[in-house]
Formats: C-alpha cells, structure tokens, sequence
C-alpha cells in the first residue's frame, strides 16, 4: 500500500470537515458575516493585512506597543498583566495531581493527560510530553473519594489510550466512587473530554454520570490488538541460523522471539 486506504481517507475527510465547519462558524459568528461569505473568503486566501482588514477579517493594524496603549485606553481596564503563551501550555498549566489545599473548593477538578501507562506521572523521555501514570491517578481519585468535604468530581481527560491493564485500574476505582456499599457515599462524576479520549482515554470515561466533549473532540475510537516480534526468518533467511529447541508442553515456546508464532497462539491473542 502506497497511500491512505479509502475507508481511512474518507474517515480523516470526515473529521477535518468537521473541524473547518467550526473554524468557519467561528470566525462568522465573530466577524459579523454569512457561513458561506467565510468559506469564500477562505478560498480565495491568503490576504495582506491591509486586505484582510478592508474584508472584515480584522479590526485594527497596529504595532505591538500600540496595542499595550489601545488596552489601556480602555476604561475598565486598572491592570494588565502580560504573558507569553508558553504559560498556558498544557504541560505547565494543567496539573496532574489534586489534593485538598487552603482554597477548598467541594468540586474536585482531576486531570487525566497523556498516554496512559502504569505507575506515576511523569516526562517521557523519547517524546518530552507528560504520561498519565495510573498510580498517580489512582491516588488523586482515592483521596477525593475519602474526603468528605468533596461532593462531586470532575475528571478532564485528554488521552489517546495507552496500557489496558492501567486504564482498567482507573476504570475499577471510578466504579468505587460511583457505587460505594454505602450508596450515601456516591458522588456524582463528570468527565471533561479535551482534544482527546479515544481508547483507554474513552474507557475510563464511558461510566461517568455526565460525559462532555468540545465540539472536536476525538472520542469513542477503541483499538485492541496484539503481536509478538519475531527474528526467526531473518535469522534462517539473511544469517543462515538455523534456531533450534526441545519442549515438553504443546506452548512451551509461546512468546519466544526466535521462533515464529504458531496457530496456537494467535488463537490465544484472539481470545
């Protein structure tokens, strides 16, 4: 195969339509002008600044100082307060971990980014992004679930899945916050779906009491699938090493990479 399959084009046709019909629907609805005027002007792109004010796409020209001014001519306006967008990455403003502090507040807000993997959040090293580690997780959930001043949770998950065996822990303990053996223990829960809850991401959120996603939202998608790497063709076949063995049991020799998989055990995976 040399390009996409045509169930996979048109799938990915279909979610970036939809993400350009709110991008249009957006800038429509703020610039004051028709769906299909946007489209067109979109078509016919892209403008100069001089030309893209004169199409209603933009208000103002103006230099960075004199926007600081504009601002500040405002008369509501007593403070500003300016930052780079780097503080509002995700990965320096959205914490991992929730814990009661001073400012208590009865919703506890857990987020839940990242490939989901087993044992505490933290940097991957091959990609620099923020892992959910399931135990990290699992210790923010219990705590608002013991913690009687919390009365209800809410769960922002941003995943594209990650280890089966990690989001089924999560999943369990949801379950324990949800139907206690005391049910006047149970406290609502909300998700909060980001860019992304698809696989593990859309697991541990399907049995919340409430599920809400942005418009854009990539959700619902759960693939499972198995393999085993094998060397033994390349061994015979390039090296002329001829792997050898005795066993006892019919799948003594299950996993094993230098023999290749039998039938027995891709039926096994299938199970």
């Amino acid at each position: 195969m040399t390009g996409m399959s045509e169930s996979g084009r048109e799938a990915l046709k279909e979610y970036l339509s939809n993400i350009m019909d709110e991008i249009i629907t957006g800038i429509a609805r703020g610039s004051r002008q028709s769906y299909e005027t946007v489209d067109s002007l979109i078509r016919n792109g892209p403008y100069l600044a001089q030309e893209a004010r004169d199409l209603n796409l933009i208000q103002k020209l103006a230099y960075p100082d004199e926007i600081k001014e504009l601002i500040a001519s405002y008369e509501d306006v007593k403070m500003i307060e300016y930052k780079s967008l780097w503080a509002y990455s995700p990965t320096r403003s959205w914490p991992y971990d929730w814990e009661p502090d001073r400012t208590f507040s009865p919703v506890a807000v857990i987020y839940a980014s990242g490939t989901i993997l087993e044992g505490r959040s933290r940097y991957s090293p091959f990609t620099g992004e923020l892992t959910m580690g399931d135990q990290t997780i699992l210790d923010r959930l219990k705590t608002a679930r013991k913690d009687p001043r919390v009365k209800a949770i809410v769960f922002r998950v941003d995943s594209p899945g990650g280890s089966i065996l990690a989001s089924d822990k999560i999943h369990q303990e949801i379950s324990r916050i949800m139907n206690p053996s005391d049910k006047k223990k149970a406290k609502p829960f909300i998700v909060s779906m980001g860019t992304l809850a698809a696989s593990g991401g859309y697991y541990i959120s399907a049995s919340a009491d409430k599920i809400f996603a942005e418009p854009n939202t990539l959700t619902g998608s759960i693939g499972i699938y198995g393999g085993s790497l094998t060397f033994e063709k390349f061994l015979r076949e390039k090296l002329r090493i001829h792997p050898d063995s005795l066993q006892f049991y019919p799948n003594s020799q299950f996993g094993n990479p230098l023999f290749s998989m039998s039938d027995a055990e891709r039926n096994w995976q299938f199970k």
